[in-house]
């Protein structure tokens, strides 16, 4: 049946972390030593269980409103909100798989205690590894409430479905304590060792049955627990450290490849990023360009949507004039050409009437009148439709036509 490896968690402040390697057919301790001295013998040991001190690990049976174990693990916390001495934020609290009835192990404790218990067993480093109580030893016991000291210690395992399931407390005050225990499970039998005693129990508090139990050695105990009930547990060690295989150790030999293979992977999809966020910025400035320098040639336009059916519509009614356009652009373009002062703010042309419409500033009136006269010996006609004086300069709107 092969060897466990039993260690015994420190409490908060505690520095003792002793171990046990046991034969599991014969319940033979093989060796045993502390953490921090002799490293434990391995061969042979197919598991390792990691006894936690049972007055600071939380330990609840419930039926959680959850589909899933992901629900599950949203819905542990507000369970045992109260009962948790400390803030969520410090506690770790995970949760184990369904079982058939519906109902699954919650374990909670001190967040800083368990980050060094995860510690320990990664220094041992034995796969699969399970944390349980150590009240949880006493399973192969019979009694619906089972106490059995250990040092100056009582510990006590419930099974009546009310109340804690398991704790430890020192001796001296458990015999105060015990009494209004038993007052409130009410248990039916139960099993103690012979050391433990209940002193002023009530007449209507006693159990039916009350039975001795023999002295708990509970490193071979916890030895004797099946592997189905030790799956059932909460992994509050790391899901790592329950799986029978290291698959982090195996992948290994793999992780600076994978590590470059990312990092290329990331610089390629950058790369690939800021070329299409470059190429999007220019294809914008590009764009805006373009409607301007539209809105510009055609600054009657009050509304730009499809900048190249509107470019399209515009040229085919410039065009609508054939030769006209070309002719009368030219001959307007040398009469400016011709020592003319004026500064051409937008021009169209107008097919039906094969005039340019112009929006031009120019110095004063007088160049206008001047611009008109030689228009006229060019054969031109220049129709004035409307000028304004702004500041130094003028703002005027005219039309260029042939005057044949």
């Amino acid at each position: 049946m092969g060897r466990d490896l039993i260690v015994r968690l420190p409490r908060p402040g505690g520095s003792r972390v002793p171990w046990s390697v046991i034969d599991r057919e014969s319940g033979e301790e093989i060796a045993a030593g502390l953490v921090v001295g002799e490293r434990p013998p391995l061969e042979g040991v197919e598991r390792a269980l990691y006894l936690a001190p049972s007055s600071d690990l939380l330990v609840r049976n419930l039926i959680l409103p959850a589909r899933g174990d992901s629900e599950a693990r949203q819905a542990a916390p507000f369970a045992i909100e109260e009962e948790i001495a400390g803030s969520l934020e410090d506690t770790a609290i995970a949760v184990g798989r369904r079982r058939a009835d519906g109902s699954r192990w919650v374990h909670a404790a001190d967040k800083a205690l368990v980050e060094r218990w995860q510690r320990i067993a990664s220094s041992i480093n034995v796969r699969p590894a399970w944390l349980l109580p150590e009240a949880m030893a006493l399973e192969s016991e019979a009694g619906d409430l089972l106490i059995a000291d250990e040092d100056n210690d009582v510990v006590f395992l419930n099974r009546t479905g009310t109340g804690p399931v398991c704790g430890r407390i020192e001796a001296e005050p458990s015999a105060i304590l015990f009494p209004e225990l038993l007052a409130q499970l009410r248990p039916g039998s139960v099993a103690m060792t012979p050391r433990v005693r209940l002193p002023g129990l009530a007449a209507e508090a006693a159990p039916k049955t009350l039975h001795a139990m023999a002295p708990v050695d509970f490193a071979r105990a916890a030895s004797g627990l099946p592997d189905a009930v030790l799956r059932d547990l909460p992994a509050l060690l790391g899901n790592r450290h329950s799986a029978s295989t290291d698959w982090a150790a195996l992948a290994s030999p793999f992780r600076r490849a994978g590590v470059l293979a990312i990092a290329a992977l990331v610089l390629f999809a950058g790369f690939s990023l800021g070329e299409g966020l470059y190429l999007r910025s220019e294809a914008a400035r590009l764009d805006l360009r373009a409607e301007t320098a539209f809105r510009e040639a055609f600054p009657d336009v009050t509304r730009v949507v499809n900048l190249e059916a509107q470019l399209r519509q515009r040229v085919g009614t410039s065009q609508g004039g054939g030769s006209d356009f070309l002719a009368l652009t030219a001959a307007f373009a040398g009469l400016l050409e011709d020592g003319a002062t004026l500064n051409i703010d937008a021009l169209r042309y107008d097919a039906a009437s094969g005039a340019l419409s112009v929006s031009a500033t120019y110095p004063g009136f007088d160049s206008f009148e001047a611009l008109r006269d030689r228009a006229l010996s060019a054969g031109l006609l220049i129709e004035d439709e409307g000028a304004r004086q702004d500041g130094a300069q003028v703002r005027g709107e005219f039309r260029v036509r042939f005057s044949r």
